[in-house]
């Protein structure tokens, strides 16, 4: 049984991995690039708000941390087409929140707001990786959304350092969906996951109220 689903799960992985561009490109639209550039930089430098969860909120809503007020500056942002739909969404991560946002129809609107552990791949899907201790562990989140920002595939493996001793090996304990798996299986299911660049995103680092595009 055990053998059937891991079989199952790689198979499903290949075609999965294959598919992530076809279905956010599917959608490519016209836009005004410098009306996109103007909207995303008046946000970014606190000259506009964003619609979400029926409220307005601004950059300092996004970038502030009540716990660690200290980590307030520690924000970066990038434009980066999200959903292959040929216009670049803004993106805004901060200590607690990587907000995604799109401009259509002359307003802003959170098109994500994801965990700061997340980043893009080249792609277009996510990977979420955060690392944890008792026993010291990877864990991992692979998430594809479609064109509006909705998921479509949610993939969460780990991997357990039971021995505390720094290396991950036929000893230590691996995850995929929940079901306990070995080394050699465990790689052969994430490799296509974890080894996807991240390279197309290029950051720039928040100054309050002084950011170009």
């Amino acid at each position: 049984m055990k053998k059937t689903i891991i079989l199952f799960a790689l198979l499903m992985s290949t075609i999965i991995y294959s598919l992530v561009f076809a279905q956010n490109n599917s959608e490519r639209q016209a836009y005004d690039y410098a009306e996109t550039t103007i909207a995303y930089k008046e946000m970014l430098n606190g000259l506009r708000g964003v619609l979400y969860n029926d409220q307005c909120i601004n950059i300092d809503k996004i970038i502030s941390s009540e716990r660690e007020p200290e980590k307030d500056n520690d924000t970066h942002y990038a434009l980066f087409d999200t959903n292959g739909d040929g216009q670049p969404e803004l993106h805004i991560r901060s200590q607690n929140h990587y907000f995604i946002i799109s401009y259509k129809n002359e307003d802003l609107y959170v098109w994500k707001d994801l965990s700061p552990y997340y980043t893009q791949l080249d792609n277009g899907a996510f990977l979420h990786f955060r690392p944890g201790g008792t026993p010291p562990h990877m864990s991992y989140i692979y998430l594809i959304m479609n064109y509006s920002g909705d998921e479509t595939l949610n993939i969460y493996f780990e991997k357990y350092d039971m021995d505390a001793n720094g290396v991950y090996d036929e000893n230590d304990k691996y995850l995929y969906e929940g079901i306990e798996v070995t080394l050699d299986e465990w790689t052969s299911l994430t490799e296509k996951y974890l080894t996807e660049k991240s390279d197309s995103i290029e950051w720039c680092v928040y100054s309050r109220g002084n950011n170009e595009l």
